[in-house]
């Protein structure tokens, strides 16, 4: 059989290399023999690559396709490189929607939303395809873009092998669960062993103290030499310059210094180079120059001032470079292969290292373990810790990795050890149909049809699993509600239930009736408040929200609480809007750090686990009602009822609001039960809706099949790859004929971007800004049309790059744009590969129209003008 021979041939070229498979290795290669799929989840450096190696193998045996995907440009790009070094030039190919080179290669490396393109535009099966590669599959996760992962799993044909590698994800049961939904014959093999072990060890002043002790459990060394750190919270160069000559003392170099922050970055390269510290010798900086005259050569004297050139190349001399989104991408390149070389020992770098560039250190030091998100700083999660610290150790060259973090005085061991000993966090799925989709499956497929294949994506698997939560928390309101009626609706009086409902439509109290009331319950408020004690759990309310949460402690008029969604913050009594309910007591546990996300999280989950009957069973809801619900109407008929003369009365008239509060969750669980099913499928149909409303499809019927007829616009919008597919589809259809020249088309598309990065200042020219208000006009119309319908998938546009990229065609300098973008050289670089990308689908969607030759001309004119 030629797989088995396959098989055999690689597993002799592999050990000739001096290499042995793992298990999950050899595992996974056996089951790709045996013409199954297989999903691969083990920890960064373990291997994976091998089993995609394998999988090349057997497409070129076989005489069929490989494609390899890859989340992000960059690694596309030195995927390319690394193939073509291994397969030669002619037999891999690459289509980055920017780039398309030898797209008829045996190989073709590509990004997943090609891929997803490629599969969504099949008029038949294809035949050439044996191997689809979806690398870094829990990508799937990523809420801008994750929703591709499915489509492509989704849309796969049966007679191509799925090949899926991923890091290591708690809930790989579910997951396997979904792909196996789909795809029956799928092996999965998993591994957490890293086959060079890593050594986790914290950095105080130039001692380096190990995380564990022998046991595994936290060190006690550790503890006591971080118990008196003090002075700036602050990395300065000082902790920088005790990093260095401890690694270099200690041959733990190279290495990769992680600082999540790009002008950080630079500056510590520049302080290295100021101090004139030098890592390489005669031949390496004979190298590095001759690869820094070929990059520089792209260049301009003005280009190289305004991205600081020589600053670079100073520090690349000196064997340190930076790694971060703002640099040129040939620079992040250049940083990348020198380091591969082992000709630069030190990198700072942002996290834009941990998305699986291939750049594999002796050590990884961590300065801090939070990061930028965007909006605010944020700590690092266990997977994020776990990937950044992966990089370390280099299979066939190291014995050991080293994952290094500078001892602060805001470090809490525990919080470190809490982080390295937590597990991944579970992948989530971040699936929408985009109209782009919806249009691209009704064109081959019969309404049902298209809609079945959304339903089954993994958004809908997940929320059918929580749905069974949904029923089973259904049942159990329905049995704790009966027997709390058995139980507590029995007076010798009379009908306990009738009573209650005619005390429900009694008349509103009087005001005097409802101001005691008021008065009554604050200062119930106040003494429960006061009376609050420490380790207790309380249920209140602050502005009529319930929440549940912990008293850590009492200072002066305040309580410093920990809630159920694991938030500490003081609680003051102005803040209540009702009492505090004592609960139990609670105990947490001692030395714990509660500046660590994860132990709060985990406080949290076990808080929640203590009181979740209570909150399924709605009991403490009515400290989210007013307080004039204590207030008894002095009229009504209720009060000739036989049962208001019991003794009981007023326990009857509280079992009646423990019932209402426990009914009431039924029917909020009953609501959540009808959303839950279904939710894709609804999805699906609401975006048809739409689209029906914007005079892009039509419902026929044929045989009694439900059908959808394609407009000549939702031909285009099939076309149109892009976030922002509806919105560009309508300003496109509204330019006039011949209106825009290449260099305005390119300016105009920057704006339909989902990058927060770029600015939201108008255009200067009255032409583009005429054109920007219009677009802003169309997209409030299509939002408002998608709130009707429950649906977000429109994004505003932002135009503060229209001038810049539009300038930047027409030929002028880099100084000139970046500052009128407002962007560092690296964001204006990818702007300028997005608007590309962009044009690119707008020159296949127009074919025919004015716009496919400007957009053409567009596109060409731009490619030109990068020079990085």
């Amino acid at each position: 059989m030629l797989s088995s021979l396959v098989l055999s041939d690689f597993v002799e070229k592999v050990h000739a290399q001096g290499i042995s498979l793992d298990a999950f290795q050899t595992e996974a290669c056996q089951a790709l023999s045996n013409n199954k799929d297989v999903l691969v989840c083990a920890p960064t450096g373990s291997g994976k690559t091998m089993i995609a190696d394998f999988a090349i193998s057997l497409a070129l045996a076989s005489h069929k396709k490989c494609v390899y995907t890859a989340p992000i440009k960059a690694l596309s790009n030195q995927k390319y490189r690394n193939l073509i070094e291994q397969y030669n030039e002619e037999n891999v190919g690459l289509l980055t929607g920017d780039v398309s080179i030898r797209h008829d290669a045996p190989i073709l490396v590509v990004t997943t939303e090609v891929l997803r393109n490629m599969l969504l535009e099949y008029e038949k099966t294809p035949t050439d395809i044996g191997y689809v590669i979806l690398d870094e599959v829990h990508f799937l996760a990523d809420k801008n873009r994750g929703a591709v992962w499915e489509e492509i799993i989704l849309m796969l044909p049966d007679n191509i092998r799925f090949i899926g590698l991923s890091a290591t994800i708690s809930n790989v049961e579910e997951f396997t669960a979904w792909i196996r939904s789909l795809r029956q014959d799928l092996v999965v093999t998993t591994s957490n062993v890293r086959p060079v072990p890593l050594e986790e060890e914290v950095l105080v002043g130039r001692r380096l103290f190990p995380l564990y002790d022998s046991s595994g459990n936290i060190s006690s060394r550790l503890i006591d030499a971080t118990r008196n750190l003090h002075g700036s919270k602050k990395v300065t160069f000082k902790h920088r310059n005790n990093v260095l000559q401890t690694l270099q003392k200690r041959q733990m170099l190279p290495a990769i210094e992680f600082i999540f922050s790009r002008k950080k970055c630079d500056e510590a390269v520049q302080t290295w180079v100021q101090q004139g510290v030098s890592l390489t010798n005669k031949d390496e900086r004979s190298f590095i120059q001759e690869r820094l005259n070929k990059v520089g050569s792209v260049f301009s004297d003005s280009e190289k001032k305004v991205i600081r050139f020589n600053d670079i190349a100073q520090g690349l001399m000196m064997g340190i470079g930076a790694h971060h989104a703002g640099m040129p991408p040939i620079l992040k390149e250049l940083t990348e292969e020198l380091m591969n070389k082992g000709v630069i020992k030190l990198v700072y770098a942002t996290g834009t290292l941990a998305l699986g560039v291939d750049m594999p250190v002796r050590t990884v030091v961590l300065e801090e373990l939070d990061r930028w998100d965007g909006n605010g700083f944020t700590d690092l999660t266990a997977t994020e810790y776990t990937q950044l610290i992966g990089r370390a150790g280099r299979r066939g060259k190291d014995s050991h990795g080293y994952a290094v973090i500078i001892g602060m005085p805001q470090l809490s061991p525990e919080y470190l050890y809490h982080m390295s000993t937590h597990k991944a966090e579970a992948l989530l799925s971040a699936f929408y149909t985009s109209y782009n989709t919806v249009v691209s499956l009704l064109h081959l497929r019969a309404y049902d049809a298209a809609r079945s294949i959304v339903s089954k994506s993994f958004g809908q698997f997940q929320r059918d699993n929580e749905l069974q939560e949904i029923r089973q928390r259904i049942d159990f309101l329905n049995g704790q509600i009966e027997r709390f009626r058995q139980n507590n609706f029995s007076c010798s009086c009379g009908d306990v239930e009738e009573y209650l409902q005619l005390f429900s439509r009694a008349p509103r109290p009087k005001k005097s009736e409802r101001k005691k009331a008021k008065e009554k319950y604050i200062r119930r408020i106040h003494s429960s408040f006061r009376k609050a004690q420490h380790s207790y759990v309380y249920a209140y309310a602050i502005e009529g929200n319930l929440n549940y949460g912990i008293v850590l402690s009492r200072s002066g008029n305040k309580l410093r609480m920990i809630d159920v969604h694991s938030q500490v913050f003081w609680l003051r009594l102005d803040d209540l809007s009702s009492e505090m309910r004592p609960l139990f007591p609670y105990q947490l546990p001692h030395g714990l750090s509660l500046k660590n996300n994860d132990i709060r999280k985990d406080i949290a989950n076990k808080l929640y686990s203590l009181i979740e009957e209570r909150d399924i069973l709605g009991l403490d809801r009515d400290l989210e009602l007013s307080w004039d619900r204590f207030a008894i109407p002095a009229t009504g008929s209720y009060r000739h009822h036989p049962s208001h003369m019991c003794k009981k009365r007023a326990e009857h008239i509280d079992n009646g609001r423990t019932l209402s509060l426990m009914m009431n969750a039924r029917d909020d669980e009953l609501q959540l039960q009808q959303i839950h099913s279904d939710k894709v499928g609804q999805e699906f149909d609401a975006t048809v809706r739409l689209l029906e409303k914007c005079d892009l499809l039509v419902r026929t019927s044929n045989n009694k099949t439900l059908c959808v007829e394609l407009k000549k616009g939702a031909h285009i919008l099939r076309y149109l790859h892009t976030s922002n597919d509806l919105l560009l589809y309508f300003c496109l259809s509204s330019l006039p004929h011949k209106s825009l020249t290449a260099e305005q088309l390119a300016g105009w598309v920057s704006q339909f971007l989902d990058d927060s990065r770029i600015k939201d200042f108008l255009p200067r020219s009255a032409k583009q800004r005429e054109l920007t208000l219009r677009a802003q006009r169309e997209y409030e119309r299509l939002h408002r049309m998608e709130e009707e319908l429950n649906l977000d998938q429109i994004h505003p546009i932002h135009s503060g790059c229209v001038d810049a990229i539009e300038r930047w065609v027409q030929g002028d300098s880099l100084e000139s744009v970046l500052k009128i973008s407002g962007l560092s050289a690296g964001d204006f670089m990818h702007t300028c590969r997005s608007v590309a990308d962009v044009l690119g689908t707008i020159a296949r969607a127009c074919e025919h129209t004015w716009l496919e030759s400007i957009a053409i001309e567009a596109r060409s004119a731009l490619r030109k003008q990068e020079i990085f």
